[in-house]
């Protein structure tokens, strides 16, 4: 088992020397600004494109995750049998491929919604295999008492992906039309797999990590581990529950913003890119909070700005000019909490696991809380359509507040930082 620090929450500058980790930060930081251009034109393009409604768009949005619920665990077993960069390099390659079919279809004038729900079904499912290998990689990346850097740095790139990438995206749609904006995620997954390929460590054989058991015996391995782990499992209970209501949310945002507040789509994407600012400061701030307070209230402080961003959101109404401003702050709150919940969490995950399971508890926790997702996107496209919009936001809002009682009420609450030695032995 990897020995767990006792000052998990330190920082450690010296992650940045670390060659191979910069081209893992920089190889997802490149694809992550490509995916945030997708996030905005693949709902404008269903809608505006090929006349997609609500309930449509919810769909669009559950297919993304319904891959965790089809291959999460199998994906998990895989990762802890291969090595898991080319597993990394080759998810990069086919979402590349997938995502260039919606730009070469639409200049030929044979394009259709079902073809764009294929595409988001592949990348999804490519999808699912690299956020299952990448967080098992980086432990044989960095030593351990540097992993809440980098989990911090990875996290702070996603932000920052979120914060100009809609901006991109919105401007890029406006000006070259949804189905042309996709090639931008197209070069970048491709970016990404050519950076990746640069990493240089050389990890242990699949072989010698996970044995040779079948998938299915090592899929319970996995599974057993996290349930009867008390901190993984409440674990679960708490980001499922945030996350059947964040997707509800995320189902219909775009729709939202665009049809129920009236904004223009490059408006879109810089209220989103602006919102998305609060993502940065919650991933700079993640590692002093986890540090200073805990696990436990580091998470119902990032729980607990998300849905006060939420309801924020619902609540925004005026004149254009301030409902434009209303919007990036309710959505920069939003997106505060996302970054501190996840950098403590994964931070915690990978400190007690042993490398021959880190894998297979990766996609075990993912396919469990990630597994809400597809329900919670159709009940906010459905709900749109049955309630309005801006009913479904409120709702959302009120929802995300559930699992904030659910961390003060767990053993994550008394969890402090200095306190984690060997949790790894639970179960």
């Amino acid at each position: 088992m990897r020995a767990v620090i006792a000052r998990a929450g330190e920082p450690a500058p010296g992650v940045l020397r670390n060659a191979d980790f910069r081209f893992l930060w920089a190889g997802q930081t490149v694809s992550l600004i490509g995916s945030q251009v997708s996030l905005i034109a693949l709902p404008l393009l269903a809608v505006m494109t090929l006349g997609a409604g609500p309930f449509q768009v919810g769909v669009l949005a559950a297919l993304g995750r319904l891959p965790w619920l089809l291959f999460g665990l199998p994906a998990g077993a895989w990762a802890d049998r291969s090595r898991r960069r080319p597993l990394l390099i080759g998810a990069d390659l086919v979402r590349a491929a997938a995502l260039a079919w919606i730009p070469a279809a639409s200049v030929l004038g044979v394009l259709t919604l079902g073809q764009v729900y294929a595409v988001a079904l592949v990348a999804g499912t490519m999808t699912v295999l690299f956020e299952v290998a990448a967080p098992s990689l980086l432990p044989s990346l960095v030593a351990p008492e540097r992993l809440v850097d980098g989990n911090s740095r990875l996290e702070m790139s996603r932000a920052g992906a979120e914060a100009v990438g809609p901006g991109l995206g919105g401007v890029v749609v406006q000006a070259v039309t949804a189905p042309l904006a996709i090639i931008v995620d197209v070069v970048s997954f491709l970016a990404s797999a050519v950076l990746l390929a640069r990493i240089g460590t050389r990890e242990t054989r699949g072989d010698d990590r996970a044995g040779r058991g079948s998938f299915r015996t090592e899929i319970r391995e996995g599974l057993r581990f996290v349930l009867r782990h008390p901190l993984l499992r409440w674990n679960v209970f708490v980001a499922a529950l945030a996350n059947l209501f964040g997707s509800a949310l995320l189902a219909i945002l775009v729709l939202y913003v665009l049809t129920g507040l009236g904004l223009r789509p490059a408006l879109i994407g810089l209220v989103l890119g602006l919102g998305s600012l609060g993502g940065v400061l919650g991933a700079a701030v993640a590692t002093r909070l986890f540090r200073r307070i805990g696990l436990g209230p580091t998470l119902a402080v990032g729980l607990s700005a998300t849905a006060a961003g939420a309801l924020l959101l619902a609540a925004v109404t005026g004149p254009y000019p301030l409902r434009v401003l209303w919007a990036v702050a309710a959505v920069m709150l939003t997106v505060f909490g996302v970054p501190v919940f996840d950098v403590a969490v994964v931070t915690l995950r990978q400190l007690t696991t042993p490398d021959r399971l880190l894998g297979r508890v990766n996609a075990t926790m993912r396919f469990l809380v990630f597994g809400t997702m597809p329900a919670g996107a159709l009940a906010g496209g459905a709900l749109a359509e049955e309630a309005g919009l801006r009913t479904t936001v409120l709702a959302a809002g009120i929802g995300l507040a559930t699992p904030v009682l659910l961390v003060l009420v767990s053993p994550l609450a008394r969890l402090k930082a200095q306190s984690i030695t060997t949790l790894g032995d639970t179960p």
